[in-house]
């Protein structure tokens, strides 16, 4: 070699990488359907709800995987946010798990009457928004999960979602949160009341004038 010539490093060969696509989750609708069948017509099954240990893990991570099927396949960074949060928060895990909850109430209450329900009732689908004039009210602010359903399935997972959220982000005891999902309760057969007594579903909505104090904060706020 010439002096002062230096050598030629050979050119680097890039490698391929591989990139396996992901599974995308079976829908199971068609499957709990008959299963809901089932329950309600009195056969001896385990359902979702009463399956302990790796059962009930399986169940649970198949459940979130059918849920988000179509954004786990797109590798979507707004999925893997998601799943952080359920992961780190138990009152965010119970708001983005509904389909868990009514896996896990497949055949329940199926002699009871059923209505349009709420589908995903906890204290932050609450809130003060305008009416149809503009004046600001408080009431249910999202109806993505609302489906025909018991009417006891509102209950359940409204006295469930404000029970975690006193705990979780109010800090309460045991017994306040008690107080709390009993005033839920009956505040929910007291309405069901007045609209049977009237005939009608209309009345005054909560402005800021004529709702409960804990409700006047939130329009302060």
């Amino acid at each position: 070699m010439a002096k002062g010539q230096k050598k030629q490093t050979p050119a680097t060969k890039s490698k391929k990488v591989e990139v396996k696509p992901s599974r995308k989750a079976e829908g199971r609708v068609e499957a709990f359907r008959a299963l809901s069948a089932r329950v309600a017509a009195g056969e001896q099954l385990v359902p979702p709800l009463h399956l302990t240990g790796q059962a009930r893990r399986e169940h649970v991570r198949s459940t979130l995987r059918e849920d988000h099927a179509q954004r786990i396949e797109q590798r979507s960074d707004a999925a893997r946010m998601k799943f952080d949060e359920l992961a780190n928060d138990f009152f965010k895990f119970f708001r983005g798990t509904a389909l868990l909850f009514y896996r896990d109430m497949v055949g329940e209450d199926a002699d009871m009457p059923s209505v349009m329900a709420l589908g995903d009732v906890h204290p932050e689908n609450f809130g003060v928004m305008p009416d149809e004039h503009g004046a600001p009210i408080f009431g249910v602010n999202d109806f993505d999960e609302t489906i025909y359903a018991p009417f006891t399935f509102d209950l359940k997972r409204g006295a469930v979602g404000f029970w975690i959220a006193a705990r979780e982000e109010g800090g309460l005891k045991r017994k306040k949160r008690r107080k709390i999902v009993e005033a839920f309760v009956k505040g929910y057969f007291k309405a069901m009341e007045a609209y049977a007594d009237h005939a009608t579903e209309k009345n005054e909505s909560y402005r800021m004038d004529n709702s409960p104090k804990v409700i006047r904060r939130l329009f302060e706020e």
